[in-house]
């Protein structure tokens, strides 16, 4: 517990009691210091661990008498650590879009010569805590508060979000460099963090990494890629990260996509046959055991479906197409290229006569119809779900 909480502060503060030392184990480091030159016998504190937070005291504020100081880290155990050593549950993170826990959690208590704690009248105003911290695996690092008179601190109750203040709300979102002048908490060399806090109160400070939720899935924007990669884009929607917020999603309105930006697609003004790598495809999802046939598609330009619009998609515009074997599909599909358009098919046409015709013979000149979809794999017919599919794409 906090000593400016105990009932026998004044008898731990005497200067019979009070002796400057610094106790280190692997769980945890505890200095109590003096406010005078002989501080900085303990200026540099780490636990007794490989890799465990190093904090550097530089300012411990000068109306500063006595103050104690301790480092546990808070997800040893699966966070049992520093429950036992502090009577506190911090959890792993402070929420989902912050990283776990990058530094050890910092208790801070400063006490004037009349031995009141800061933040307390009338030591109202304690003067700067300056510190170095090393954190040589964090990208953007950002320190949080946490008061020791929270409620949930009482209740040994999980802290929840509410509870952390962050020291620098209005700082960017990408820790500045120390060279380039003042700033709250600011990047050294060789993972070294300079942090300033001006009047620093009593209680838990602890340092997290923003988590960039746009580096994954696209932040659970659309991420449909754009016709072609078009404007160098590849995705339908942006999306923005927010340090400790949810993404920002917007549909890619220059390239024509509209929506929620969850789910984006093309202004029917927007669509632009050379751009799109698939006009069309037409699938069945229930069981056709003898296949099935198309006889026209019509398209309009106009949403009005205006007669002068309209595109036909027919055997008699697609029947002048040569067979090829196809590069961008499946190594079973196949394409027919016509003047008007291409037209894929994968897998085989059965005849009658039980022999493969394949999709060179996707036509059917007698009845001016193309498209059959059935197909015969190892001896059987797969005619089901979307193993069979017609695409329709401009040349």
């Amino acid at each position: 517990d906090f000593i400016q909480a105990a009932p026998d502060r004044a008898a731990v503060l005497a200067d019979g009691n009070f002796h400057p030392k610094a106790l280190v184990t692997e769980h945890r480091v505890e200095a109590m210091i003096r406010g005078s030159a002989q501080w900085h016998f303990a200026r540099t504190l780490f636990r007794n661990a490989p890799l465990a937070t190093h904090i550097e005291l530089l300012d411990l504020g000068a109306q500063a008498d006595k103050i104690v100081i301790s480092l546990v880290d808070p997800l040893a155990a699966y966070g049992r650590t520093i429950f036992e050593e502090y009577n506190v549950n911090f959890g792993t993170s402070i929420d989902d879009f912050w990283s776990a826990y990058k530094t050890d959690v910092v208790r801070l208590e400063r006490f004037d010569a009349n031995d009141v704690p800061a933040g307390t009248a009338p030591f109202t105003a304690p003067g700067v805590f300056q510190f170095r911290l090393y954190a040589p695996d964090v990208a953007n690092l950002r320190i949080f508060y946490i008061h020791p008179d929270n409620q949930r601190i009482a209740q040994s109750a999980t802290l929840a979000r509410e509870d952390y203040m962050d020291i620098d709300p209005t700082g960017p979102a990408a820790t500045p460099d120390c060279a380039a002048g003042a700033a709250v908490v600011c990047r050294e060399d060789n993972g070294w963090y300079l942090v300033t806090v001006a009047n620093a109160g009593n209680g838990y400070y602890v340092g997290v990494d923003d988590k960039d939720e746009c580096a994954v899935d696209n932040g659970g924007c659309d991420s449909n890629p754009v016709a072609d990669g078009a404007g160098g884009s590849p995705f339908r929607a942006t999306c923005t990260n927010r340090p400790g917020a949810a993404p920002t999603c917007v549909c890619n309105a220059a390239l024509g996509y509209i929506g929620d930006g969850i789910h984006c697609a093309l202004r029917n003004e927007d669509y632009q046959d050379h751009t799109l790598n698939t006009y069309m495809r037409l699938y069945h999802t229930d069981t056709l055991h003898y296949g099935w046939r198309v006889a026209e598609i019509e398209m309009y330009d106009d949403p009005n479906c205006a007669e002068s619009s309209k595109v036909v998609y027919d055997a008699q515009s697609c029947a002048t197409g040569v067979f090829q074997q196809a590069s961008t599909r499946p190594n079973d599909a196949h394409q027919i290229q016509a003047s008007g358009c291409w037209v894929s098919v994968r897998g085989t046409y059965p005849a009658a006569d039980g022999t493969d015709n394949g999709p060179s013979r996707i036509f059917d000149e007698q009845q001016g119809r193309f498209g059959v979809l059935s197909t015969i794999r190892n001896n059987a017919v797969e005619t089901t779900g979307n193993h069979e599919f017609v695409d329709f794409e401009p040349v």
